[in-house]
């Protein structure tokens, strides 16, 4: 699915979704508990990151690709650090996340995690010959983000 405003990118699309979708979550939370709410949105968040995926692949045509231009537009609000690998791995860490800061910052990580965390998780998903790792998030507490990507067909 193409963004509805493509000039709106990374931390401040972030916020703008985080004023209307922190106070959704928390009344659906309230209406229907929050094992419930949650499951929901997961399941939004879901087929929203596979329907972006199914758009980039259409274009790139190769994982890799697929997964560089979805990190693309996120890059101006993370501090990363890449780790040389070989042509059948992409892994990084994020090292600074203005997202997790703003999560953070209105005492709801978990919906940050929830919104745009897991969607990483759901990305790589939907790609046939990809494996994905993240051990840890900011978002979660720990020291960074560790994006760790496997390729079967490394091409």
């Amino acid at each position: 699915m193409e963004p509805v405003r493509p000039d709106v990118m990374g931390a401040e699309r972030a916020a703008i979704a985080a004023e209307q979708m922190v106070p959704l979550i928390e009344a659906m939370e309230r209406e229907l508990g929050p094992e419930a709410a949650h499951r929901i949105v997961q399941d939004a968040v879901r087929t929203q990151a596979q329907g972006e995926v199914r758009v980039h692949l259409d274009r790139t045509g190769r994982s890799k690709r697929v997964l560089r231009a979805m990190a693309e537009p996120h890059a101006p609000a993370c501090d990363v650090e890449y780790i040389e690998g070989d042509k059948s791995r992409f892994d990084f860490d994020v090292v600074g996340c203005r997202y997790a800061e703003l999560y953070h910052g209105l005492g709801r990580p978990d919906l940050g995690y929830l919104l745009l965390c897991q969607s990483d998780e759901w990305a790589a998903e939907a790609l046939d010959d990809v494996t994905f790792e993240r051990p840890s998030t900011l978002m979660q507490g720990g020291d960074r983000c560790r994006f760790r990507y496997g390729f079967a067909d490394p091409a």
